[in-house]
């Protein structure tokens, strides 16, 4: 699903005896004269758009090739080493510039087999709960049990949408099988303080943002300490199930209200693209909708909060949606109206990587709405913001296997 071959990168094995299991990364920043430059890559240096020597093959790596070093047009050293996950990104602890694949494969043939077909079914209840509970609402006309299923399905939306991130479901073996599912791996640009506060705002929602529900899971694990919560589209909130899952991995209705009440518990997460993004989608090139996005970026100069920029490639090839003519109807009933077509043409995701790169923190000016220039913070940091997505982008790009991929900002 769009992931080009590319150049075949090098890879060597670090055994982790400690943890007796290894799981790939791959180094992504410059081994640069200083420190400064190795974790935060200059503004002159990051936005090269022409293709890296170092691309990720569909990526998928092979630990069992040899290790070189290769370079990219900037110099750059790039290698790649196949290291234990909970050696450092399960810490707490990370390198910057390292892509850790989160949860290790199992060696084991028929556990994988096993393994995948409960990912395939709850992957396929999960997304396409709609698409059953509108089956079961037309059996319910003709059948008592069906009919007593939708009643109960729906009595659950009346039911109080706690609590508020639920460990037993965050830290679940089940969603642990997810993220080996889809290869979940995760880049950081520059270390965050876990005693800090952020706005992440993390592009795209695609036809639906898999990736960044995969990415609340391993909040204790990435960040310990650090207590991140989301907001999503209020419509959600009003879908069986969806409902109290959302709460569980710590989501509120997208309201200003909620927003602050989050940033006092908290860092907030976002997909400020939100539904509309669904309608932009294109085949031969990435979109994300942030051109006319400030109501987030208002709430982070009002309360002086960092915003992080977050990337997830793969996230908009898990699924087709259409038709493009109907965002008029889902615009009136702020409501995703359409059809989604994964695999098989069903709502079910296809199976490819996703990556997840955090990039460096934009500080704010901290102005109440009426003080001088607050108009003027918000324009400078959304200006910001999206320069630095842009940057974060087409720095990573090659390292998914998207070398000639564009990214267009609307």
């Amino acid at each position: 699903m769009g992931l080009g071959p590319g150049p075949k990168p090098s890879f060597r094995e670090v055994g982790i005896a400690a943890e007796d299991q290894v799981c790939a990364t791959v180094s992504l920043c410059t081994t640069s004269d200083t420190e400064a430059d190795s974790l935060c890559p200059p503004k002159a240096a990051v936005l090269d758009r022409s293709p890296s020597v170092s691309s990720i093959d569909e990526g998928l790596p092979d630990p069992r090739a040899p290790s070189t070093p290769t370079k990219d047009r900037e110099g750059a050293n790039l290698h790649v080493s196949t290291i234990c996950a909970a050696h450092g990104l399960m810490a707490g602890k990370y390198e910057t510039g390292v892509r850790y694949f989160t949860d290790p494969a199992s060696e084991h043939p028929y556990w994988r087999f096993f393994e995948t077909a409960i990912v395939v079914l709850t992957t396929f209840g999960y997304m396409g709960f709609l698409h059953i509970f509108l089956v079961f609402m037309i059996l319910s006309f003709f059948n008592r049990a069906a009919a007593i299923l939708v009643a109960v399905a729906l009595a659950s939306v009346l039911l109080p949408a706690e609590p508020l991130r639920w460990p037993p479901l965050l830290n679940s073996p089940l969603l642990a099988a997810w993220r080996r599912y889809f290869q979940f791996s995760i880049a950081f640009d520059c270390p965050i303080d876990l005693k800090g506060k952020y706005i992440f705002a993390e592009f795209p929602h695609g036809v639906f943002p898999l990736s960044q529900h995969l990415a609340i899971t391993l909040t204790d694990k990435v960040w310990p300490g650090m207590d991140i919560y989301s907001i999503a589209a209020s419509s959600i909130f009003r879908v069986p199930m969806w409902r109290h899952v959302m709460s569980w991995i710590g989501a509120r209705p997208a309201t200003a209200r909620n927003f602050k009440k989050l940033l006092k518990r908290g860092s907030v997460g976002l997909v400020p693209g939100g539904i509309a993004e669904m309608y932009i989608l294109e085949e031969h090139a990435e979109t994300v909708k942030i051109k006319d996005r400030k109501g987030f970026v208002r709430i982070a100069v009002e309360k002086g909060v960092p915003i992080v920029p977050v990337y997830h490639f793969g996230n908009s090839q898990l699924f087709r949606w259409g038709p493009k003519s109907w965002e008029k109807a889902a615009r009136k009933w702020r409501m995703a109206v359409g059809f989604i077509r994964g695999r098989w043409n069903l709502p079910l995701p296809e199976q490819v990587p996703l990556f997840m790169v955090v990039g460096k923190p934009i500080p704010v000016k901290q102005l109440k709405p009426t003080d001088p220039g607050y108009h003027q913070a918000v324009d400078e940091a959304h200006a910001a913001l999206v320069l630095a997505l842009e940057e974060l982008y087409y720095r990573y790009r090659g390292h998914y296997g998207w070398n000639d991929r564009p990214l267009i900002i609307h």
